[in-house]
Order: C-alpha cells, then sequence, then structure tokens
C-alpha cells in the first residue's frame, strides 16, 4: 500500500501521529488501550510497511502482526464491543484496504467492469424457483434466501439456473453480476452476465455472512456453498461458521485478501480431485501466515462438499491444522 493510504487507514483506526524509517510508517499502536500493559503506546512500537500489494503490520510490544486486514479485524473485535465503531464503517475501511492493495499489486486475472450492466430480462427471472434446484438438494426457502432464479431456453440459449452476486459493501441490495448453469450440463456449462464480469472479485456467498462469524468454510462452487451452509443452520455447534465458495478451484489474490479479512480461521473444503487439490495447495500457502488454515479429511476421490450430505458434521468436527498435516507428511 502507498504511504497515504496507509495513513488514512491508520487515522480511521485511532492514529494520530506518524514516523517514518526506512519504507516503514511508524505510529502508536491502534489496539494499544486493550493489548498494551499501560493501555497507551507513547514510544511509537507499531509499525506498517510501503510495499506493493499487502502491506506488513507489526507492534513491537503486543506482538500483533499480518496485514492491514487482519489489524482491522483485530481492531473491530475490541472496538465492537464499546460501540467505537459500526459494521458499516469496518466494512468500508476493508473495502478502502482492498481497493488500495490492488492498485499497487494489479492481478491478471481480475477483469475491471466499470459499469455493470445485467440484461433487465436475467434480473426478472431471479427469484424464481426451479425443479433443478430440487433435485440438487436446495429447498424452496433456501432458494429465496439467496435469490436463485431460472431462465427458459427461449431467453437464453439453454435453460439455466442463476446465481446472482450481491455487493457486500453496501445496505441496499447491488446486483453485481449472475451466473448461469446449464441444467442439463450442456455446454458452455456456465455464463455469466455481464460476459465480462469480473466473478473474482468477488466471493459467493459473502453478502450473507452473520456478524460475528469467525470461522469461514471456503469450497468451490455456488451450490457447494449453498448446501454447505443449510447443513450448517441445523446445528446450533456450528453457528459460528459460513461457507463461501471462490467459484473455481483457484482463487484469485482479491478473494484471498477478502478472506484474509472475513475470519481468524479459514476451514479449506475444495473437491477432492486433481483439480481441488492444486486449488487446495496454493490457497493453503497464500493463507498459512494470514489466519489460522484448517483442512477436512475426505474420504473417497473425487468427493466434494455438494455430495457428502451429513457426514460433513463429522468432517469438520474432526477438521486439522494445516500445520498437523505439514508435520506428518515431514515424518511420513
Amino acid at each position: 500500500m502507498k504511504r497515504a493510504d496507509i495513513e488514512h487507514v491508520l487515522r480511521a483506526l485511532g492514529s494520530t501521529e506518524f514516523r517514518y524509517s526506512g519504507d516503514w510508517v511508524m505510529t502508536n499502536c491502534p489496539l494499544a488501550r486493550w493489548t498494551h500493559s499501560k493501555g497507551r503506546d507513547s514510544r511509537p512500537s507499531f509499525g506498517v510497511q510501503i510495499t506493493r500489494g499487502i502491506s506488513p503490520v507489526n507492534c513491537f510490544t503486543c506482538g500483533v502482526s499480518g496485514g492491514m486486514l487482519s489489524l482491522i479485524r483485530e481492531y473491530s473485535y475490541y472496538a465492537f464491543q464499546e460501540g467505537l465503531v459500526t459494521q458499516d464503517q469496518i466494512q468500508s475501511l476493508r473495502e478502502y484496504v482492498l481497493l488500495a492493495e490492488e492498485d499497487m499489486d494489479v492481478d491478471t486475472d481480475l477483469i475491471v467492469v466499470d459499469q455493470v450492466v445485467i440484461p433487465k430480462w436475467v434480473e426478472e427471472h431471479l427469484g424464481q424457483y426451479h425443479p433443478y434446484l430440487a433435485a440438487r438438494g436446495i429447498d424452496e426457502e433456501t432458494a429465496m434466501l439467496w435469490d436463485l432464479g431460472f431462465v427458459p431456453s427461449k431467453d437464453f440459449d439453454v435453460e439455466r439456473v442463476l446465481f446472482p452476486l450481491y455487493n457486500p459493501a453496501v445496505k441496499r441490495k447491488e446486483l453485481c453480476g449472475v451466473i448461469g448453469r446449464s441444467v442439463g450440463d450442456e455446454d458452455p456449462k456456465y455464463r455469466n452476465y455481464p460476459a465480462r464480469f469480473a466473478k473474482s472479485r468477488y466471493l459467493y456467498g459473502e453478502h450473507l455472512v452473520p456478524e460475528g462469524t469467525e470461522t469461514i468454510i471456503v469450497v468451490e462452487g455456488p451450490i457447494d456453498a449453498i448446501k454447505v451452509n443449510m447443513l450448517l443452520q441445523k446445528e446450533k455447534k456450528f453457528a459460528g461458521m459460513w461457507c463461501v465458495a471462490t467459484m473455481g478451484a483457484k482463487a484469485s489474490s482479491f478473494q484471498i485478501r477478502k478472506l484474509a479479512g472475513l475470519c481468524t480461521e479459514a476451514v479449506i473444503m475444495y473437491d477432492n480431485d486433481p483439480a481441488g487439490k492444486l486449488g487446495q495447495k496454493s490457497l493453503v500457502e497464500e493463507l498459512r501466515n494470514r489466519v489460522v488454515v484448517s483442512l477436512v479429511e475426505w474420504e473417497n476421490e473425487g468427493d466434494d462438499p455438494d455430495t457428502v450430505g451429513e457426514k460433513i458434521y463429522d468432517m469438520l468436527e474432526n477438521r486439522k491444522l494445516e500445520i498437523e498435516y505439514r508435520l506428518k507428511s515431514l515424518l511420513s
């Protein structure tokens, strides 16, 4: 992040004075009132590095480290309890950081669409239930929550069910794009509206993440995310979890930064096939130094979150920290 962007975020978190040491911005720790023994940081021990993309954060007194999104998450944990900030203020700050990081770290898999223009006839077909959804185990109540829909083949190239994505940064319902999946698996299986919709800028289901969620489950597809959340909502013990999808087995750098800002633990549950395993490996490497990363154990090759049903409860309860898997592979 640039120096000006770093200072903007730190001021929003209560920092007032800045010093500079090489490419580091030094200031009073935004968490001092809660994490420093004296409740203040009179001799600035907190720094943020000016660099491309994600700027490292470190406090030499309380030990907080990570990126700016991690800092915002820690700050909000304390500040919410004292009524110092609102959810909207924190969300706006997160979006500011994501855009500032992207500005210095251009990602070739991000296609920016200045104005999203979604055909009116596509939008009009949202909120409609289709038998295909029932066949995939999605009930009508759930379909309405996610605003799913369908378009008949006379309007589309083939009959497709629709999965809309909404902007999580605004209170009003702002449609960002729509994914259409063919009912009969015709090619192309998926079509996006608009055609060059930059879905890699979003996580499917992020606009519905309940407040206070600490653990995010990461899957590949929209149907996976919907069905996992249906199961989570049936069991109170999983109330602190929510599932989002990266809409593919390769997470973009934008999605990775969003995940780092959404949770304290990420449970990776990509499909148990070659593409899913490769995607999991890459995602673990990107997230392991930002949040706690856990993995589930699959029973069969080719399993995915859509097919395991209630086995998912045991899989989640028995999930293991990624570091345990690393140690196991080193010792074997």
